[in-house]
């Protein structure tokens, strides 16, 4: 009895084990194609005509594209759009370096192979790429929750590439509620090989703003250089 109840056991645990597994795999790349289609959606923005309209052939147009094509475009279109300073172009060189090597673990995490998916230590992921100086054999492993650790990192990523979209392409919700110019320094500043959000109005709420009694205030006035 006991033998058949310690097997179950065992299957139970092994089932969860793989569950989670598949789970956070699942969990980044969700994450990561939310990242890539930011990009894409902020390309087709700035392709059509009436950005509020039928986007459909910029749709057409960029839906064979890479990752790595929607990158490149998308910050060439950014920096094109909003001549960026010298501080604002090292932001965009980050951000694009970002994104570049998140394209290189994404590639990893969908063409390697998975193994022990189910073991306490967590899943292994293998990939041969010959050619490399260090060995053509990659191996690592990863705990689940640090698959899901690099997922969230992804996302809040793409959080940030999508605001410094908003800046360089000038629909940022900031600008559009009080008429000024707000630009990629205003939010992000690029701090010891960082991209910060310590700009002058990084603090200041997108679409509320209140005064000392709790009223909201339309009417905010803002400093400018």
């Amino acid at each position: 009895m006991s033998n058949g109840f310690d097997f179950e056991r065992r299957q139970r645990v092994y089932r969860i084990r793989l569950d989670e597994a598949h789970r956070a795999v699942g969990h980044y790349i969700f994450e990561f194609a939310y990242l890539v289609s930011q990009m894409r959606e902020c390309i087709e923005y700035v392709l059509c005509d009436d950005p509020e309209g039928d986007r459909m052939d910029a749709r057409l147009a960029m839906g064979a594209a890479f990752a790595e094509q929607i990158t490149n475009a998308f910050f060439a279109i950014c920096e094109r759009q909003a001549e960026l300073n010298a501080e604002e172009a090292q932001v965009a060189i980050r951000l694009k370096t970002k994104v570049k090597d998140a394209i290189a673990e994404r590639n990893d995490f969908a063409h390697g192979d998975w193994s022990g998916l189910w073991t306490n230590q967590g899943p292994t992921l293998s990939r041969m790429k010959p050619g490399r100086r260090a060995g053509a054999l990659i191996e690592q492993e990863f705990r689940i929750e640090e698959i899901d650790s690099r997922a969230d990192a992804v996302e809040d990523l793409a959080e940030v590439v999508t605001e410094f979209a908003m800046l360089c392409l000038g629909f940022h919700p900031l600008a559009e509620r009080t008429g000024m110019a707000v630009r990629v320094r205003d939010i992000f500043r690029f701090r010891k090989r960082e991209v910060l959000r310590i700009g002058r109005y990084a603090e200041m709420p997108w679409y509320e703003w209140e005064d000392e009694d709790g009223v909201d205030d339309d009417s905010v006035v803002v400093d400018e250089d």
